[in-house]
């Protein structure tokens, strides 16, 4: 059945929808525990999460320290480089060596450069610091990307140390900011099957239109499609799918499923008969693994069941 699916989809005629996608939150430390924000970074999670629409698109910088799991991907800047390409803003909040390190790490990467929303003190943004003339100003000059300055030290004897207090009063205007950034999807666009993620999002889609798919059979529809990619490319879409919520992983006996879970529709079909009916297709197949696949279907069914 799923060969009637490649016959109706025109792929180079098709569209990618206006994207919004993930806000990634990089810097100090959090503690739930705390009734004050324990870093900056933890005053802007504070407030983002209470708004349900942005809660459901923020991914910490935490969760993702097991990249190299399973030996998916070989290095940390091809893991990064794809996570980018699925957020709309990385915020980088400058309070912490790791954070300074990333920010030399991310500024020299093109899918970062534009989606970087540097948070810094404004102490150690006017001081001729690594930081500001580094790639702070790399940022600011040649792509216009501005870092956002305040002022969230308190200065105790010779040391300036982290002052909750005023990182709770600048909470709603930090959150602005990345609001700001977040609100702005990618445009409708043509779809480039040679970029990598028009294929994530084709991903989505295909395990939407199909309930449920393995490996093999996601590579062989991505190859007939016309959006080829290698076995290791697919393991990576998967892998980072998977770990981002876009897509689960259910495990049947000896096979592995992949299920989608997205209501929304990232690319725009177009098809080459208008009388296609997508939900019905979806339907039939549905019906189909019901009957002659119950493997694929209970593997379905477990997913939806709880996430329902």
């Amino acid at each position: 059945m799923r060969e009637a699916l490649l016959e109706k989809i025109d792929l180079p005629a098709s569209r990618l929808k206006p994207y919004q996608g993930f806000i990634f939150l990089c810097g100090g430390p959090t503690d739930i525990c705390s009734t004050k924000p324990t870093s900056i970074r933890d005053a802007i999670h504070r407030e983002l999460v209470k708004d349900r629409e942005i809660d459901r698109r923020i991914r910490l910088a935490e969760d993702y320290k097991d990249w190299s799991h399973e030996a998916v991907y070989r290095d940390l800047v091809s893991f990064e480089r794809h996570l980018a390409e699925l957020s709309s803003v990385i915020v980088l909040v400058l309070e912490s060596p790791g954070s300074i390190a990333e920010l030399g790490l991310f500024s020299v990467i093109d899918e970062f450069k534009k989606k970087l929303l540097v948070f810094v003190d404004t102490v150690h943004y006017q001081s001729d610091s690594f930081i500001k003339l580094g790639p702070i100003d790399y940022l600011e000059k040649v792509y216009d990307n501005n870092a956002e300055c305040h002022r969230w030290m308190q200065r105790t004897g010779s040391r300036t140390t982290f002052d909750p207090s005023a990182a709770e009063q600048l909470q709603p205007e930090l959150a602005d900011a990345v609001r700001a950034r977040a609100a702005k999807p990618t445009p409708e666009r043509g779809f480039n099957p040679t970029n990598w993620l028009d294929g994530a999002l084709l991903v989505c889609d295909l395990l939407s239109l199909c309930s449920a798919l393995t490996l093999r059979e996601l590579r062989q529809l991505l190859g007939d499609i016309g959006c080829a990619r290698t076995e290791t490319e697919v393991k990576q879409l998967l892998f980072l799918l998977q770990r981002v919520g876009l897509i689960a992983m259910e495990p049947k006996g000896d096979q592995r499923f992949y299920v989608g879970i997205e209501d929304r529709q990232f690319v725009h079909f177009d098809l080459r008969d208008k009388t296609f009916d997508v939900m019905r297709f979806r339907s039939d197949l549905l019906t189909h693994y019901e009957k002659d696949d119950k493997k694929r279907f209970r593997a379905i069914q477990e997913v939806r069941s709880r996430r329902a």
